[in-house]
């Protein structure tokens, strides 16, 4: 159509196309007008060719599931287990050499080598299927270091106690552990209590060992991952200056009514002008209620008072008293006898009283002796073992023993509240 329409402006026609005599068309110009007319069919050409196919599309992601997201262990080779859900076809892996992962059917198992270092180490575990991806974080903590203070590179698997802390105090010692996770630790055996002190530290308290050899037991320490028993190993209570122990007792008492009672009749009464046999029986009116406020039901009948001169108790019951011994406790099989010397006593009731309430105080002692438990009893038992007699030469060593002392201490306060309770 283009050179049709040069036809129709020029004068002269050439082949189809028509020319000007002054101002010819050159081959080049010829030459892009026929690739117009080319490029021109080709394009109206394909307008009616089919379209050629697209490339196949990319399959979705699909979303992986798993029953646990991040796994822990402690120091030792060990393995968890965690299931796969969402995918029919998968695969484990792991880029760690310390994380082994192996898989059967829809369950992971991954399994870690023991813990060669100090310090907690993490890794991963990998699940594949297609384009899509989960992981599974892997924690391994180290192993748990238990020591003393002031003692860090020696690790501890066991801990040894005093019979008893102090002269008198629970023993107890002071144990840190160096761990990750939370620190837990509890005992064994119900002679050990424990307590934690802080985050990385816990103390360790054994009653009093009041049996004659050593005793085992142990504590439990874990960080949620790692489970180590430590040995609690306690010596027996072994006092070589059992006398330099303080009075243990109660320093106030709540007086019964019957104690008041009988300690006033004593005390309005007109001691020195009564006869010995009279002075016997208001002491033996107190003895009862004694007795019952001490706790000592048990032995109330087998408690006998002979208050009598010494001459006389030391040839009827071949007991041998000093002068200046006010009493003397002492037992025989299902008996137990007070003797109070009425030669020194006959004169002042403040002194027979005092003296009925500390060798009833020495009943009570051994009574309570038998029972093992607590460091005044382990005492009174420790003490009457290796009990030193009132003598010149070791005047100072009787006094200052315990259950002397004890009785001393306890019979005056004592003494001192009942008075208080009658004025």
């Amino acid at each position: 159509m283009l050179f049709f329409s040069y036809a129709l402006r020029d004068k002269y026609y050439y082949w189809g196309f028509y020319m000007k005599e002054n101002n010819k068309f050159t081959l080049r110009r010829m030459i892009a007008a026929l690739g117009m007319v080319l490029m021109l069919s080709l394009s109206l050409t394909g307008m009616t060719q089919p379209a050629k196919a697209l490339p196949s599309k990319v399959s979705a992601a699909v979303s992986i599931g798993v029953s646990k997201t991040s796994v822990t262990f402690g120091n030792t080779s060990a393995s968890a287990t965690v299931t796969v859900s969402g995918v029919s076809t998968y695969k484990a892996t792991s880029p760690y050499s310390w994380i082994h992962p192996t898989q059967s059917g829809k369950t992971v198992t991954i399994r870690v080598d023991a813990q060669p270092y100090d310090a907690v180490r993490t890794g991963y575990v990998v699940i594949t299927s297609g384009s899509s991806e989960r992981r599974i974080t892997v924690t391994q903590y180290p192993a748990m270091k238990i020591y003393i203070s002031g003692d860090y590179e020696n690790q501890i698997v066991s801990v040894t106690l005093m019979g008893v802390k102090n002269k008198v105090d629970p023993a107890d010692a002071r144990i840190y552990v160096d761990t990750y996770g939370v620190l837990s630790v509890k005992s064994n055996n119900p002679w050990i209590s424990v307590k934690l002190n802080g985050g990385n530290y816990f103390t360790i308290t054994a009653q009093p060992n009041t049996t004659r050899s050593e005793r085992r037991g142990s504590v439990t320490v874990s960080n949620g991952f790692v489970s180590r028993s430590v040995t609690v190993i306690q010596k027996p209570l072994v006092l070589s200056e059992i006398y330099s122990y303080p009075y243990i007792g109660p320093t106030s008492f709540s007086l019964t009514y019957g104690l008041k009672n009988a300690y006033k009749t004593i005390s309005e009464s007109n001691w020195n002008k009564k006869s010995l046999s009279d002075q016997e029986e208001l002491l033996k009116g107190l003895l009862p209620e004694v007795i019952r406020f001490y706790g000592i039901y048990e032995i109330y009948g087998d408690i006998k008072l002979v208050y009598d001169t010494r001459a006389n108790i030391e040839a009827k019951y071949h007991k041998t008293l000093r002068t200046d011994d006010w009493g003397l406790m002492s037992g025989s099989g299902d008996y137990v006898y007070i003797y109070l010397n009425a030669d020194a006593l006959r004169n002042n009731k403040y002194s027979a009283v005092t003296s009925l309430l500390h060798e009833t105080r020495h009943v009570y002692q051994d009574y309570t002796a038998t029972y093992g438990g607590t460091i005044y009893q382990y005492l009174c038992e420790y003490n009457w073992a290796h009990y030193i007699p009132h003598s010149e030469e070791k005047a100072d060593q009787y006094r200052n023993q315990f259950v002397e002392k004890d009785a001393f201490t306890y019979s005056e306060k004592l003494f001192a509240a009942l008075v208080n309770a009658v004025k």
